[in-house]
């Protein structure tokens, strides 16, 4: 990941990639700056309002013979601050296609990536969006519609971007 579009929930205690386990009480310096972690609210040089920390993700849980083997996708979700693999570190993908829940839909649209941006989806059962809560505690609800390239930069911590949710 670059460091310009980490989040403010970009690693976990979790080893991954060849990089071991942080402790309990986060020392380690090397291995967090190579990995991350949960960043310090001075480290959010966009403000807490204007920075994402979680969105949610509701999967309608279909299959499709061309996705997954035809398994039953609704176990896909979001893992935010979960760097292991194919799960999200703290980032929107440029796609709008990541936005909705239905996962099978979503892998099966044109799109960079074949189904890997699908599997860091964001969506909710709620009619035309979804909610994120922001680093200031508050939550805001998003539709469907946004700009997904405002919405992408409304996850980095340092993108100079001001909040667009109102």
């Amino acid at each position: 990941m670059l460091q310009e579009w980490r989040g403010a929930l970009h690693g976990t205690a979790t080893a991954y990639n060849g990089v071991p386990a942080q402790n309990a009480t986060g020392q380690r310096g090397s291995q967090l700056s190579q990995m991350g972690g949960p960043e310090k609210f001075a480290n959010i040089i966009d403000g807490t309002s204007n920075t994402l920390m979680v969105g949610e993700y509701t999967n309608i849980g279909n299959s499709d013979p061309r996705v997954d083997g035809n398994r039953l996708t609704s176990r896909r979700a979001t893992f935010w601050s979960y760097t292991y693999a194919s799960y999200n570190q703290s980032s929107v993908t440029t796609e709008s296609r990541i936005l909705g829940n239905d996962y099978v839909k979503c892998a099966l649209l044109p799109g960079q990536g074949g189904d890997n941006p699908c599997k860091r989806g964001f969506g909710s059962m709620h009619t035309n969006g979804l909610n994120f809560a922001l680093c200031d505690g508050s939550v805001r609800f998003v539709s469907y519609s946004v700009d997904i390239n405002r919405l992408a930069t409304m996850a980095t911590i340092s993108g100079a971007e001001i909040s667009f949710i109102d």
